[in-house]
This record gives C-alpha cells, sequence and structure tokens, in this order.
C-alpha cells in the first residue's frame, strides 16, 4: 500500500470541499427560484403545519460529507493547488450570503406563519361545569 503524496492528500480535500459548496449553491438556487409565499399560502402552511425548511429536504437527499476535518499531510498546501483552494474559499462566502439571505427569508416567512396562525385561530375559552349544584 502507497501513502498518498500531500497533493493527491490536499486535492482530496479539496474534493470534498468543493462538494459541499456545491450542495450549498444548489440549495440558495433552489430557494431563489422559488414563489414567493402570500397570504394565501401562508395560511395554508399554518393550517396544515407545513415547515418552510420542508421544501429543501430533497436538496439534502445526497449524504453530507459530515464535519470538516482538515488533512494531515504533514507539509503545506502545495502550490499547485493554492489558487484553486482560493477559488474554492471565495465560493464558500458567496455561498454562506446567500444562504444567510435565505434563512432570513425563511424565519420572516415562518414569523408571518405564526402571526396568520394566531390572528385567525379561534380557541374557545374554558368551560366550566358546576357538577355540586
Amino acid at each position: 500500500m502507497t501513502t498518498p503524496s500531500d497533493e493527491e492528500v490536499w486535492a482530496q480535500a479539496l474534493d470534498r470541499l468543493e462538494q459541499d459548496v456545491l450542495r450549498a449553491e444548489r440549495l440558495v438556487a433552489e430557494a431563489e427560484v422559488g414563489p414567493e409565499p402570500s397570504a394565501t399560502d401562508a395560511a395554508t402552511d399554518a393550517a396544515t403545519d407545513a415547515d418552510p425548511g420542508d421544501v429543501w429536504s430533497a436538496l439534502w437527499a445526497e449524504p453530507w460529507s459530515g464535519p470538516w476535518a482538515g488533512p494531515w499531510p504533514g507539509g503545506p498546501m502545495p502550490s499547485v493547488l493554492v489558487q484553486r483552494a482560493l477559488a474554492v474559499r471565495a465560493r464558500q462566502e458567496s455561498a454562506e450570503v446567500g444562504l444567510r439571505e435565505r434563512l432570513g427569508d425563511l424565519l420572516r416567512r415562518r414569523s408571518f406563519t405564526a402571526r396568520v396562525t394566531r390572528a385567525t385561530t379561534h380557541v374557545d375559552p374554558p368551560a366550566y361545569l358546576d357538577v355540586s349544584a
């Protein structure tokens, strides 16, 4: 069995990071093309207990690569991979901005749905029956 070179170890790490950032980019892209919710959509979602996050669950059907654990090749990243690593980092930063925006959208939609539910749900006050009379 041969030991992989530092370049191979770093290339594999970059491959994994690229897969994760591609998944995040797809998530952002899918969220951007989705329709804006209307008051009717929010009321329907509230009535059916639908979670807006469920819309995105299909995008995560592929297995997640798990928590990041950096490579320990014993040496610095080879210079031939530095530009690729910088490109991955730029994509990660862009995806992070998009994910933060989408998360904000989801939180606003969830808040709106909760307000619609509170405004349209009638709860009867408790009724007590005096059985001792």
